[in-house]
């Protein structure tokens, strides 16, 4: 939610209010389910990245970790399989990837050779095989792309070409 206002949680048969947390520090961009639907993640403007557990009576929040990478993390998105989370940055080109359960730091995929722009979206491919970031980074011939890495993050790199401008 803009500003500082955090994040609600609704049921969607009658609009139920079923939990909030409001100790955000500033805008929240990403919010992203786990697999299962009983995780939510997100990230915030304030440097935050939290992971709550939901429940059909709630939402708790089970972890709340700074960013290691950037200090504006943007997206976050659950690898298919629930383990891994990726995080996309506003203020850099930078990637986390946290363990799904603790937020605990994972070996970040490489970002060298971008030297502008941001990560503001990350997304793994439907098998996990693959995870990609874009943002306003760009080449010096003024191409955005796409960053795409190999063995979910961990593997070689390679940027497909996207647009000519965002």
């Amino acid at each position: 939610m803009g500003n500082d206002y955090g994040v609600r949680l609704f049921r969607t048969t009658d609009g139920e209010l079923l939990g909030a947390d409001t100790d955000y520090a500033n805008q929240s961009h990403g919010v992203n389910f786990s697999p299962t639907g009983d995780a939510l993640v997100t990230t915030c403007d304030d440097g935050f990245i939290r992971r709550y557990t939901v429940s059909g009576i709630g939402l708790r929040l089970t972890k709340k970790a700074k960013a290691t990478n950037g200090k504006e993390p943007y997206s976050v998105r659950f690898s298919p399989d629930g383990t891994r989370l990726a995080i996309g940055y506003d203020d850099t080109f930078a990637i986390s990837v946290l363990s799904a359960t603790n937020l605990a730091p994972r070996p970040a995929p490489n970002v060298s050779g971008v030297t502008n722009g941001d990560s503001g979206t990350v997304c793994w491919s439907a098998d996990g095989r693959f995870l990609y970031a874009g943002g306003k980074a760009n080449k010096a011939s003024g191409q955005y792309f796409l960053r795409r890495w190999s063995d979910g993050g961990a593997g070689a790199f390679v940027d497909l070409p996207a647009a000519d401008n965002t």
